[in-house]
């Protein structure tokens, strides 16, 4: 696609709070951002500029970058030296990140359907960040799974993916770029 697609999911039941209480009487926070390196940089960006707002100005980075252990392989790479590159990247980018990982995630099985690969991976995902969220995480922003064609005949198996992939997490802002905004450096 050519277009970039935002969506929050909130789940907690009074949406009224989320930011409601000045930055100056809040607890130190962070935005967990759980990056694709294929998908641009917009999730990067919009965290950036969520900390430029008087509202998030207290909060801390952390970056997440999740890659499948066969990504990892084919690129020749473990997870130090892409940690290490990830981290050059940010430099550059100049966004100062508080925390950075790279969560290495399990092989997608094959042999199934494209949805119950699609559940599959969002719950092996959703797991990775219900593991590393904390209390004081007040946002996570990761990449939107395109909606593959049976999620375009049957919306509601949509539904479904993106609730597995946000279950058990604060606010979750859905980010797909179209990975054109950035010329990647290495």
């Amino acid at each position: 696609y050519d277009k970039a697609v935002l969506l929050l999911a909130h789940r907690h039941s009074d949406a009224s709070t989320f930011l409601s209480t000045p930055s100056a009487q809040r607890a130190p926070e962070t935005i967990d951002i759980w990056w694709v390196s294929h998908d641009g940089a917009l999730p990067l960006t919009i965290a950036h500029l969520l900390t430029i707002h008087e509202a998030l100005s207290h909060c801390a980075i952390r970056v997440f970058m999740w890659i499948e252990q066969r990504e990892a392989a084919a690129i020749g790479s473990d997870v130090a030296s892409i940690e290490t590159r990830v981290r050059h990247f940010l430099r550059i980018f100049r966004l100062r990140a508080k925390h950075v990982e790279v969560v290495s995630l399990a092989r997608t099985p094959l042999g199934e359907t494209a949805e119950a690969r699609a559940l599959h991976k969002e719950a092996q995902l959703n797991e990775a960040m219900v593991s590393r969220t904390t209390a004081s995480t007040l946002l996570l922003i990761t990449n939107l799974t395109a909606p593959s064609a049976l999620h375009l005949a049957q919306p509601l198996t949509y539904g479904d993916v993106l609730e597995a992939a946000c279950a058990g997490l604060p606010p979750v802002l859905f980010v797909c770029g179209c990975a054109g905004e950035l010329h990647y450096v290495d």
